[in-house]
């Protein structure tokens, strides 16, 4: 098992802008960009077959000289004075998603999910995820055990202020169609996690997950190693780290 869990340096920007999931532009260029791999393999998270170089261009501009094996998966944070910028880019030849309403159990169908500690506590964490049809679930979740079995998930926690985008390179839940992905582009004010916002070197604790259902891959930035796939592993999540 690996002993050494990543850590991800997330680049500040000097002012606040309104996402819309284009993933294009110039601001992402100022983010490091890491790939998600398979959940439960133990691999290091820069140990893949392509350089971080080619995790950033998969990021903003087409790329279609890569192969894990299963489909792709690019992820980027910014972070401003207020707010938390995160962006997923996931390759996807058949995208589908049939739930629309708020907190529905989107962990069921196709998914990108971010799991985020701030007080760098991994007995309390929230949960936030996004689908392809844009819709929202988010929940907090107390973990005494840092066990599934034991965790306790309060979706009548909602995160204020939360701003989500996506956009789709083909049609949702048209087999007919031959789709190319998905960007999420979303803002988290700070204030909806923290009585205070970081500052430069604070850590917080965190993890990024795709669920695919067309075929089913289940991946990770830090694999959290448990068969079957659970993401709710708090012991595994990585360092995300604020710098100025």
């Amino acid at each position: 098992m690996q002993n050494v869990l990543p850590v991800y340096p997330c680049n500040k920007i000097s002012f606040d802008y309104d996402v819309d999931g284009d993933l294009t532009k110039s601001i992402w260029h100022q983010a490091e960009v890491v790939w998600l791999v398979d959940v439960v393999e133990d691999r290091d998270h820069q140990l893949v077959s392509v350089t971080r170089n080619s995790a950033k261009l998969y990021l903003t501009e087409n790329s279609n000289d890569i192969n894990f094996g299963f489909q792709k998966t690019a992820v980027a944070c910014l972070w401003s004075d207020t707010s938390l910028y995160i962006a997923f880019r996931c390759e996807d030849s058949e995208i589908t998603g049939t739930l629309n309403e708020h907190d529905s159990p989107l962990y069921e169908e196709e998914v990108v999910e971010v799991f985020i500690s701030p007080n760098a506590d991994p007995h309390t964490y929230f949960e936030l995820e996004i689908s392809p049809n844009n819709v929202m679930f988010d929940a907090v979740v107390e973990s005494p055990d840092l066990h599934r079995g034991t965790m306790i998930v309060d979706t009548g926690w909602h995160c204020k202020g939360l701003v989500s985008a996506v956009r789709v390179d083909g049609e949702i839940n048209n087999s007919a169609v031959k789709d190319d992905g998905w960007t999420v582009e979303m803002s988290i004010p700070f204030l909806a996690l923290a009585s205070n916002p970081p500052v430069n070197g604070s850590e917080w604790l965190v993890n990024f997950y795709r669920i695919d259902r067309e075929p089913e891959e289940f991946t990770a930035w830090s694999p959290t190693l448990e068969v079957p796939a659970n993401f709710h592993v708090p012991a595994r999540f990585g360092i995300l780290k604020f710098v100025s």
